[in-house]
C-alpha cells in the first residue's frame, strides 16, 4: 500500500455553522452539531501548518459553514499567511460582508474569495438559498469589488453559481445566469466565473424537494481519489475527515486536539481508509460519492414528496 507525502492542500473550517439553510446543501438540511472553531483548535491547526509548511501550497479556509460567522476570521487568515503559506482562499455566501469586514479581509493577506449565488433568477436564489437575499449579497460584493479597486488589491474574486438540471436537458457546462452576469457586468473582466450543477452529496440528502438524475454510464471501478492523497480537511471541531465532500462527519480520522496534522495523515485510520478505497471496499462516505457512483444531479420538484431517482441509461436525457 502506497504511503503518501503530507498533502499540498489543507482545508480548515472556521465555522461549521451557517446563517443560511440552503435546500441542496447538507449544512442546510441535516441535523448536526454546528459551531465556530474554538481558539484551542485553531492553535493546534497552526502548529500543524508550521510543522509542514514547506509541503503546503494552498490553505482553503472553508468546508461546510459560513467562515464570516467566525469573528476572528481575518485574524486567522493573517496568522496562516504569517507562517509562509503561499495561497489562502475562502468561500462565502456574502450576507455578512459588511464594509468593515471587507476592509479587514483586504488587509488580512487573503489571496482569493468566492461568493455563491444560485438559480436562474434572484427569486430562485432566495428560494433555494434559504435566508439569503440576493440583492443584499449583490450589493455587498459590488461594494467589496469597489473597495478592492480603490485599494489596488490583487485579491482574486470569483462568483460561483449552482444550477439545476431538468429531465431531457443537456448536462453539459452550465451557463452563468443572465441576471448575475448583468449585475456584475462592470467587473466581468476582473472576476472569475464558476458554474456547477447541483448534485447529491454523500450524506444522502435532501430526501424531499428534489428528484435525481443519475449518470450511471460509468461502472463503480474507482481505486484512487486525489481528495484522499492531496488534501487534509479539518472541521471546526478539530476532527479530520476524509475529504471536502464530508460535510456531516461520516468519517472521523482523528482530532487535532489529540495529534498533529501530519500524525493524523499517517495514522492507521487514514491508511486503512485509503487501503479500503483502493480495494473498492468503499468506506461509508465514499459509497454515495459521485467519484464512485457517477453524478446524481438534483432536479427540483414542485411538490414536497420524497424525490425519485432516474437513471440516464433509462431516460431520454442527453448523456454527459
Amino acid at each position: 500500500m502506497a504511503v503518501y507525502d503530507f498533502p499540498p492542500v489543507v482545508r480548515i473550517e472556521p465555522a461549521s455553522a451557517c446563517n443560511l439553510k440552503c435546500s441542496h446543501c447538507p449544512t442546510g438540511v441535516v441535523k448536526m452539531v454546528r459551531e465556530v472553531m474554538p481558539e484551542e483548535v485553531f492553535e493546534r491547526v497552526l502548529q500543524g501548518l508550521e510543522r509542514n509548511r514547506e509541503k503546503i501550497r494552498v490553505v482553503v479556509m472553508y468546508h461546510g459553514g459560513e467562515p464570516l460567522l467566525n469573528k476572528r476570521f481575518p485574524e486567522m487568515v493573517r496568522r496562516v499567511k504569517a507562517i509562509g503559506i503561499p495561497f489562502v482562499k475562502t468561500v462565502s455566501n456574502g450576507m455578512m460582508l459588511t464594509e468593515k469586514v471587507g476592509a479587514e479581509l483586504l488587509e488580512s493577506g487573503l489571496d482569493a474569495i468566492e461568493f455563491s449565488m444560485d438559480g436562474q433568477s434572484p427569486e430562485e436564489n432566495d428560494r433555494v438559498r434559504r435566508n439569503a437575499e440576493y440583492f443584499q449579497v449583490r450589493d455587498n460584493v459590488l461594494r467589496f469589488l469597489d473597495m478592492r479597486k480603490a485599494a489596488g488589491s490583487s485579491i482574486e474574486v470569483a462568483v460561483s453559481t449552482t444550477q439545476f438540471v431538468t429531465m431531457g436537458k443537456d448536462v453539459g457546462e452550465p451557463p452563468i445566469p443572465e441576471y448575475i452576469s448583468r449585475d456584475f457586468e462592470r467587473y466581468s473582466d476582473t472576476i472569475q466565473w464558476k458554474a456547477v450543477w447541483a448534485v447529491q452529496w454523500p450524506a444522502g440528502q435532501p430526501e424531499r424537494g428534489y428528484d435525481r438524475l443519475w449518470d450511471d454510464s460509468s461502472p463503480n471501478t474507482a481505486t484512487s481519489c486525489d481528495l484522499l492523497t492531496d488534501t487534509i480537511s479539518v472541521r471546526a471541531s478539530g476532527t479530520v475527515v476524509a475529504c471536502c465532500y464530508d460535510l456531516t462527519t461520516l468519517s472521523d480520522l482523528g482530532s487535532v486536539l489529540d495529534a498533529h496534522l501530519d500524525e493524523i495523515w499517517y495514522n492507521e485510520s487514514f491508511q486503512e481508509f485509503r487501503r479500503r478505497f483502493a480495494e473498492r471496499d468503499y468506506p461509508e462516505v465514499c459509497k454515495n460519492c459521485a467519484r464512485v457512483t457517477g453524478s446524481k444531479y438534483l432536479m427540483p420538484r414542485e411538490d414536497d414528496e420524497v424525490g425519485r431517482e432516474f437513471r440516464m441509461s433509462e431516460t431520454v436525457a442527453n448523456r454527459v
